[in-house]
C-alpha cells in the first residue's frame, strides 16, 4: 500500500512540475509572440507615417518657400510642426492630376487657393487616419472591415504589453517557479539545507538574466505628428496666405498651373 501511495505521490509531483514548467515557459512565449505582433504593426504604422510625410512635403512645396510654410502652421495654431517640415522630399511629378480634381475657377489665383485648400484637406485627413485609424473594406472581398495600424492603438497596446511584462517579471520570476518545484521534492530541500542552500544566492542573478525585456515605447515618440485643424476651420487662413504667396511667387505658380492644364 505504501509503494502505491509513493507511486501516486511521484506521479502527482511530476504532473505538478510539468504544469509549472509549462506555465512558466508558455506565458513567456505568449508575450514574445505578442511582442513580435507589435513589431509587425509598428512597421505598418511606419508605412502610414511615410504616406503622411509625402503629403506634407507636397503641401509644403506648394507654399513655395520655407518662411511661408512656418507662417502657415503658426497661423493655424501648430507651433511645432516637427516632422511635417522634413525637407528632403520633393513634389512628385504630376501630383495635381493624381491627387485632386482640377478646380473650376476663372483666375489662376482662385485656382491656386483651391489647390492649397484641397491638398491641405488631404494632409489633414491622412494625419487624422494616422492618429485615430480608419476602417476599410477587405480588398479580398471577404466583407470584413480592416484597419491599418494607428498611433492611438499602438500607444495603448505598448502600455498594456509593458504592464503585462512588468507584472510577469515581478510576480512570476524564474526563482518563484524554481522554489515551487523544489517544494515538491523533500529530498532536494533536505540536501540544500545540509549544503546551506548554496543555490539561493543565485536567485537574483537568475531573475535578472531571464527577465523579459519591455518594449521601447520611445519608438512611437519618434513617429509623433501634430494634429491639424479640420479644413473648414482654416479656410480663412488659407485664403489670406494663398493671396500673399501668389503675389510673391506669381510666375512660379503660373508655371506650375500651366504645366497641369490650360486655364
Amino acid at each position: 500500500m505504501t509503494k502505491i501511495l509513493n507511486y501516486l505521490t511521484d506521479d502527482l509531483m511530476q504532473e505538478a512540475m510539468v504544469e509549472a514548467a509549462a506555465t512558466f515557459f508558455g506565458t513567456r512565449r505568449q508575450i514574445e509572440v505578442e511582442k513580435e505582433a507589435f513589431a509587425q504593426k509598428l512597421e505598418e504604422l511606419r508605412g502610414v507615417h511615410e504616406r503622411v510625410l509625402e503629403r506634407a512635403s507636397v503641401f509644403n512645396e506648394l507654399l513655395m518657400a520655407p518662411e511661408y510654410v512656418g507662417a502657415f502652421y503658426a497661423a493655424i495654431g501648430v507651433e511645432n510642426p516637427g516632422r511635417l517640415l522634413r525637407p528632403e522630399r520633393t513634389m512628385p511629378e504630376k501630383f495635381l492630376e493624381r491627387w485632386i480634381k482640377r478646380p473650376l475657377t476663372l483666375t489662376r489665383h482662385g485656382a491656386y487657393e483651391k489647390i492649397v485648400h484641397l491638398v491641405y484637406a488631404g494632409l489633414q485627413d491622412r494625419i487624422d487616419e494616422f492618429h485615430n485609424g480608419r476602417f476599410y473594406d477587405d480588398p479580398k472581398g471577404t466583407g470584413r472591415k480592416l484597419v491599418k495600424a494607428y498611433m492611438l492603438q499602438m500607444r495603448n497596446w505598448v502600455e498594456r504589453l509593458n504592464t503585462k511584462i512588468t507584472r510577469l517579471n515581478t510576480e512570476a520570476p524564474p526563482s518563484e517557479t524554481r522554489r515551487f518545484i523544489k517544494s515538491l521534492d523533500p529530498d532536494m530541500l533536505r540536501k540544500e539545507f545540509v549544503m546551506d542552500a548554496p543555490l539561493d544566492g543565485l536567485t537574483m542573478d537568475m531573475d535578472k538574466t531571464m527577465e523579459v525585456e519591455c518594449v521601447d515605447a520611445s519608438v512611437l515618440d519618434g513617429l509623433a505628428l501634430p494634429v491639424l485643424p479640420r479644413p473648414h476651420e482654416v479656410r480663412q487662413v488659407i485664403r489670406e496666405q494663398s493671396r500673399v504667396i501668389f503675389d510673391a511667387h506669381e510666375d512660379r505658380i503660373r508655371e506650375m498651373l500651366d504645366g497641369w492644364a490650360t486655364w
